[in-house]
């Protein structure tokens, strides 16, 4: 059962899930399986505290100015963000694919930042999602480059991946050993045509800090080598840039 920070963290996600657009509270009652009554208590004190606004009673809420008050210094607005931005909108253009950087935090993945040919998704605010870990190329390369033990706790959070999310795992013992060859990959890719995804993982200071990732429209052979050529420069560009921030 969760607690009430919990129920307000997901009323929170829900009305950011609604991409700007107000959400009704019988909406997000629905949505998050909290109480009405308890979403309206909730919704109150956010209101009250600026995270949340409500529109109108008919059209319901949208995210609060203060919530992206507490948010003007995150870290994915730093030095660090800025060394991959054009170094992902290189990748982009010399591949003619969508490129991406991942990163692991609190159990989940997010994209931090993504290009697609001339778009750049920052600009659209919208360059912070959460997306599958299992599933994705990207997800699996941050698994495989965290210590063992950290992989095991969100197996233990998120449970085993359904069989659409990653076919080859049933139990903890498949993961580790999936893990253990994906390990061995400087770029790791899957093939499903006419599609092909890739990932890079990129270190600071001997730890894993994300990965970059490519979605490409074009999986013959060598365009591969290609492509996988192109992800070690850009993974190298990063690991060096990153080496001069303090």
């Amino acid at each position: 059962m969760p607690n009430s920070i919990e129920k307000a963290m997901l009323i929170l996600r829900e009305i950011s899930n609604n991409k700007g657009t107000p959400l009704k509270l019988s909406d997000i009652a629905d949505k998050t399986s909290i109480n009405p009554s308890t979403v309206a208590h909730i919704l109150k004190t956010l209101l009250d505290s600026g995270y949340v606004k409500k529109v109108s009673h008919s059209q319901g809420y949208v995210l609060g100015a203060e919530l992206y008050y507490l948010a003007r210094y995150g870290i994915y607005k730093s030095e660090f963000l800025s060394t991959v931005h054009l170094i992902l909108k290189y990748l982009s253009k010399t591949t003619k694919s969508t490129a991406c950087f991942a990163i692991l935090e609190s159990n989940k993945k997010y994209i931090i930042d993504r290009y697609e040919f001339d778009i750049h998704y920052a600009d659209a605010n919208a360059a912070i999602f959460s997306d599958n870990i299992y599933r994705t190329v990207t997800g699996r390369i941050l698994l495989a480059n965290i210590p063992e033990h950290s992989a095991l706790g969100i197996l233990d959070s998120l449970g085993l991946p359904e069989t659409e999310e990653w076919e080859e795992v049933k139990n903890e013992k498949d993961f580790l050993f999936e893990l253990s060859k994906i390990r061995n990959y400087r770029v790791y890719y899957l093939k499903n045509d006419p599609y092909c995804s890739f990932a890079a993982p990129v270190f600071y200071q001997n730890k894993c800090v994300g990965s970059i990732g490519l979605w490409s429209e074009n999986s013959r052979s060598n365009n591969i080598n290609s492509i996988t050529k192109q992800m070690i420069r850009c993974k190298n560009e990063i690991e060096h840039r990153l080496k001069f921030i303090k």
